[in-house]
């Protein structure tokens, strides 16, 4: 599975709302989408696993795709959620986002390391005060 078929899964019970939404809101929605790691929740402790993401500029095309393949009607580049991911880096994926991934079936790290017993498991999210939110 790809990171695009992550994102698709994950936002396809939410098409309809997103449909509303704006072009920046939609944007908004992905910031910190990046130096992240994606697993699958049923891969238990990961070693061995894929990481789902990769870097911004990956993960802002994929993130397109997604959108596309909704057929969510505004045109979008990966530089639209390039910045936002580049912007928020370090601060976390949105809560409501980080929500739908796990009702998906998806774990997400802010950081996984493979060589280590445990792992860091941050969740954080950036200010949403103001912002739309995923039901």
């Amino acid at each position: 599975m790809s990171l695009e078929d992550v994102i698709f899964h994950t936002l396809l019970p939410h098409k309809e709302e997103l449909i509303s939404w704006t072009h920046e809101e939609i944007t908004d929605l992905f910031l910190g989408f990046g130096n992240i790691n994606i697993y699958f929740t049923s891969d238990d402790n990961h070693k061995g696993a894929k990481n789902l993401a990769g870097t911004f500029r990956y993960n802002g095309g994929c993130i397109v795709k997604a959108l596309t393949k909704l057929e969510i009607e505004e045109k979008f580049n990966y530089l639209d959620f390039y910045w936002g991911i580049a912007a928020a880096a370090g601060e976390g994926i949105r809560e409501d986002l980080n929500n739908a991934l796990e009702v998906a079936g998806f774990t997400v790290y802010e950081h996984f390391d493979k060589d280590m017993d445990g792992v860091i498991l941050t969740p954080i999210t950036p200010s949403l005060k103001g912002m739309k939110m995923l039901n």
